[in-house]
């Protein structure tokens, strides 16, 4: 069932997300950044075969600091997680390396 995740960013596939990248990297005069990322999507088709899978929902920077907790009794408990501003909706493979 899908959930709307607005105002996240969302792509159905690792080549979506790749070229949404590399548009931004064109967009921003980065060309030599955007040249890497379109033989990085080349790869994924051509030599590795790479699936897309399912979206999930990636934080991109998710540690203590980003986090909100508070005492129930003698446990600490999961309040809110913070600093959404990277957060996307796709594959997750591609933030592993972050």
């Amino acid at each position: 069932k899908d959930v709307d995740t607005s105002p996240l960013a969302r792509f159905e596939c690792v080549y979506d997300q790749l070229k949404y990248l590399s548009d931004l990297a064109t967009q921003a005069g980065a060309l030599d950044v955007s040249a890497g990322l379109q033989s990085l999507t080349a790869d994924f088709r051509n030599k590795w075969s790479v699936q897309s899978v399912c979206p999930t929902l990636v934080h991109l920077d998710l540690h203590p600091f980003n986090t909100l907790c508070s005492r129930n009794g003698d446990r600490w408990q999961l309040d809110a997680v913070i600093d959404w501003e990277s957060a996307f909706v796709g594959d997750a493979r591609l933030a592993t390396a972050h």
